[in-house]
């Protein structure tokens, strides 16, 4: 079972910024400083839209969000809500990993106030069954319907810009890898 994909898009960051507006945030705050992860709407030139897009075919475009992706600590195991499949291409990796866990017997699901249909589990309630640590200017292709987390090992922020659909991860890969 796969429940990640690097792909080679060649994707730099040059004409992409975060937005003022927040979509969503899961986190804490702390010190007056929000700590989490944060997504907000993506300020893009149109060279870098198509350069994300251009292996996207035309009539489906519509159907890939891009975010504007901050994190800035550890993200405890979670399936992510009103999403499938996330491309992510990181400008500023941070030397963060991406794990993706399994529940242990008996652990219970938490529900964060502002998730919908996702859920999460504590650190400790998981195991890690497939990992991978991103560089910069590397572009992944992430299963969020699988319960993924991230460590940090770092105090570095993780920016990447992130493309979210609601089309499932085979689908997505079936695009983008296979043409």
């Amino acid at each position: 079972m796969s429940y990640f994909k690097k792909i080679d898009i060649g994707f730099e960051a040059t004409g992409v910024a975060a937005g003022d507006v927040d979509i969503v945030k899961y986190g804490i705050k702390r010190e007056g400083k929000f700590e989490g992860i944060a997504y907000k709407n993506c300020i893009i030139s149109h060279e870098a839209t198509a350069k994300l897009l251009k292996r996207i075919p035309i009539p489906m475009r519509h159907q890939f969000v891009p975010l504007h992706m901050h994190i800035n600590r550890d993200i405890i195991p979670h399936v992510d809500s009103g999403v499938c499949t996330v491309i992510n291409f990181y400008v500023k990796s941070g030397g963060y990993t991406t794990d993706f866990n399994v529940p242990k017997d008996g652990a219970k699901k938490l529900k964060l106030d502002n998730q919908t249909d996702g859920y999460a589990y504590k650190f400790e309630d998981v195991d890690t069954i497939a990992s991978f640590v991103a560089e910069d200017g590397d572009a992944y292709i992430l299963d969020v319907t699988k319960l993924h987390s991230v460590h940090s090992g770092s105090k570095k922020d993780r920016i990447a810009i992130a493309l979210s659909t609601k089309l499932d991860f085979d689908s997505v890969c079936k695009i983008l890898i296979d043409g």
